[in-house]
């Protein structure tokens, strides 16, 4: 009987949910959340950094995904609201980011703010040598990590080595040039 009222609550949580959904899909409410099923707390507030680490606006950022959906639109962003050297970690080749941008009404290629490093999420140093992944630490003030394997279809086991190593090796890259106050994922 207990698990027949537990599944009944669920029930009518995610009924609740959806009906919080379509509302707000038809413009005509907010997203109430209902109660939590599994009581946890909340991790303590994060203090802010120092006013040291934020002095500045980044001169050199480092921008994961600029050929992706999320990251193309970024790197846009970044070119309107920022005077920073952006390095664009891909895989591919500059005429990638060049169509991601592209595809997004930008045609024209600022001089001198986009510098293309050809590495890969899955590789230890994203693949770059020594030297190359010491130059990059050292001179990145900022990182925008939107890069991932996005799959509904395949096991996790298969995105594991972008989502997952990617992150430790950015935050690895941050960790080593010691620069960065934050890194931002999304």
């Amino acid at each position: 009987s207990g698990t027949r009222a537990s599944a009944r609550t669920l029930r009518a949580d995610v009924a609740a949910e959806w009906g919080s959904l379509r509302a707000l899909r038809a413009g005509n409410g907010t997203i109430a959340l209902g109660r939590p099923s599994v009581s946890h707390r909340a991790p303590p507030p994060r203090s802010p950094p120092a006013p040291s680490a934020i002095a500045h606006p980044p001169r050199s950022i480092l921008l994961t995904g600029a050929t992706g959906f999320l990251g193309s639109r970024l790197l846009g962003e970044l070119l309107d609201r920022t005077d920073a050297r952006i390095a664009c970690l891909v895989r591919g080749e500059a005429g990638d980011v060049r169509a991601a941008l592209a595809a997004h009404g930008r045609t024209r290629w600022p001089a001198g703010r986009i510098e293309i490093v050809r590495g890969d999420l899955e590789r230890s140093r994203f693949g770059l040598a020594a030297s190359e992944w010491a130059s990059l630490a050292g001179h990145v003030d900022a990182v925008y990590h939107a890069a991932a394997h996005v799959n509904v279809v395949l096991p996790y086991r298969s995105l594991r080595g972008a989502n997952v190593g990617g992150t430790r090796e950015v935050l690895r890259l941050v960790e080593t040039g010691g620069r960065c106050p934050a890194v931002e994922p999304f």
